[in-house]
């Protein structure tokens, strides 16, 4: 009987061992780019300041039109297209 409960014994702890290598051999995949949160973007120019006023591009006639106010015109839209979708999503 005194060999039956060593086997017994040396059979778990085999199970055990093996279940523990396994465990550690088979660790959680790691996943880049999945749900990822920007805390902070940095911020070129005009600093932290988000009350930036920006001209209307329409204002001015067509050949007057530079680099720079193309740019100013692209933020503007973008800034007009977050602003809708805050308010969408605000409104449900």
């Amino acid at each position: 009987m005194k060999t039956f409960w060593t086997y017994l014994t040396t059979l778990f702890a085999g199970i055990i061992a093996g279940l523990l290598i396994f465990l550690k051999l088979d660790g959680p995949e790691t996943v880049i780019n999945d749900n990822t949160t920007i805390g902070k973007m940095k911020q070129r120019g005009q600093g932290n300041a988000a009350d930036v006023s920006i001209d209307h591009p329409g204002d001015q006639s067509a050949d007057e039109t530079s680099s720079q106010d193309r740019k100013e015109a692209r933020l503007l839209r973008r800034l007009t297209r977050i602003r809708e979708r805050r308010d969408k999503k605000e409104s449900g």
